[in-house]
């Protein structure tokens, strides 16, 4: 097994609401690696993926 290198970018923002503040993150990954184990094909296998995160951050001290 080998590692697989890659790389995320993304975007988020955040609104204040009420004690803490709700947000949104959506990020795109990328793999540089070929996944693909079998030598015989050529194929271009890679990871990647999108996220979408929603959430609320609220502070642990005041």
């Amino acid at each position: 097994r080998r590692p697989d290198f890659g790389i995320a970018v993304g975007v988020g923002a955040a609104i204040p609401s009420g004690d803490g503040d709700l947000f949104l993150d959506i990020r795109y990954l990328h793999s540089f690696n070929k996944i693909n184990v079998n030598y015989f094909d050529d194929g271009d296998l890679r990871n990647r993926g999108q996220n979408i995160t929603v959430g609320y951050l609220w502070p642990l001290s005041r």
